[in-house]
């Protein structure tokens, strides 16, 4: 597909910036963004957003140290309008003794950027900013608006930010984009499942550990538990359903996994208690909150009739769901989309008819919004999300920033 006078500009003006659009991920990276100690990431990209090209750039929070940026770029006249966001929280390093690279170090090795966070969810931030800068140094005019939105608290869910800035009214746009760390670039995606936290609290009795006879050992029974839970897993792990959006059939995978176990009360106490939290993936249009722990209790139940001193309590977490994400495919903004892909890489990336086994938090503009288009894309030729040694290529960098500018170009037109 032939590349228009003004799309090779920008391309050429992307392909000048590498070495800054590297480096700028590179002090991304370096700058530790944990869920709930984010405040130092967001001061430094508020005050680094009017470089790119976007206007009012702010931070919006719902609590204190928990930022939210937002930026614009206002087009001629308006129409149509797209959200472009990612999240910039990460999950915690883990054993520093796994890692080959400094986590938070952004250091190159050959064509790949290596640090926490830097898939996910740190790599679109760049390509987002430095494809805006590129269509506006080209002395190009969009029709259409674009929001520009990184959000803390995704990892946790969203509460503090996408869900607080769609309640906000700040996403309210025509189209939504979740700029993400995604694989090769050859599909994007159109839908994640939904996510439920359970707590489940197995009890005991406790005693001095001398006197353990004469006590209840909390852990001990958890551990009953989590084999009944393992037969569990093994189910949901394996279960498919399909279901329709639109005309279009998309395949939905279960996911249920004991991720933390806690007894206490102490070291020299037999524990009365032991807590259990369980991250379940469910499917959309089959699978529910309420049916998800419904399945939690049925093993509660079975192992209640083989141990008459087994006692537990399922709880949904109220504070670590995620709604599920879905969107009907929408031809404009997906031809769009296609165009751009094919011009940058040579091929039209197709639609993942499966859904995305995890959860994000595009899920709330799907809450708010559920008849009005995203998609989530990214290039980053990188490693698994959340792993030792994560990394991304800068290849992928590159790629994917110009697909964000034809994208950009194509839906909201040049004026």
């Amino acid at each position: 597909m032939p590349l228009t006078q003004v799309e090779v500009k920008v391309l050429d003006l992307i392909d000048k910036r590498q070495n800054d659009n590297v480096t700028l991920l590179q002090q991304l990276v370096q700058i530790p963004s944990f869920t709930g100690e984010e405040a130092e990431f967001g001061k430094f990209l508020v005050n680094e957003i009017p470089k790119y090209g976007l206007s009012e750039a702010k931070i919006v929070q719902k609590m204190m140290g928990r930022p939210n940026i937002v930026a614009h770029y206002r087009g001629e006249t308006g129409k149509p309008s797209i959200t472009v966001y990612s999240h910039f929280d990460t999950v915690p390093v883990g054993d520093i003794r796994q890692w080959h690279f400094g986590p938070l170090s952004g250091q190159i090795v050959g064509n790949k950027i290596y640090g926490r966070g830097v898939k996910d969810h740190k790599f679109p931030i760049p390509a987002l900013l430095f494809a805006i800068k590129a269509i506006k140094d080209a002395g190009i005019k969009l029709k259409g608006d674009i929001v520009f939105v990184s959000v803390c608290d995704e990892e946790f869910g969203g509460h503090q930010g996408m869900r607080f800035l769609v309640e906000q009214g700040i996403c309210n746009t025509d189209y939504l984009l979740y700029a993400s760390g995604g694989t090769d670039g050859k599909t994007f995606n159109l839908g994640a499942n939904a996510r439920g936290i359970y707590i489940i609290t197995v009890k005991g009795k406790t005693v001095h550990t001398g006197r353990n006879d004469k006590g209840i050992n909390a852990a001990y029974k958890a551990a009953k538990l989590i084999l009944h839970l393992e037969k569990l897993a093994k189910e949901i792990n394996n279960r498919k359903l399909t279901f329709k959006m639109g005309n279009m059939e998309f395949e939905g995978l279960g996911r249920f996994s004991v991720n933390t176990v806690h007894a206490f009360t102490t070291w020299n106490n037999v524990p009365d208690s032991c807590v259990l939290q369980i991250d379940r993936r469910l499917i959309p249009k089959h699978e529910t909150f309420e049916s998800g722990q419904a399945e939690i209790q049925a093993a509660i139940d079975a192992l209640k009739q083989e141990d008459p001193d087994f006692d537990a309590k399922v709880a949904f977490h109220p504070d670590r769901w995620m709604n599920v994400g879905l969107s009907i495919p929408d031809k404009t903004f997906i031809s769009s989309f296609q165009r751009a892909g094919e011009k940058v890489l040579g091929f039209a990336p197709t639609l993942n008819p499966r859904v995305n086994t995890g959860s994000s938090d595009h899920g709330w503009f799907h809450l708010a919004y559920p008849d009005r288009p995203f998609l989530s894309y990214g290039v980053s030729r990188g490693s698994d999300s959340h792993s030792y040694d994560e990394f991304v290529t800068i290849d992928g960098l590159i790629d994917t920033t110009k697909v964000y500018a034809l994208f950009l170009m194509d839906l909201l037109e040049v004026a």
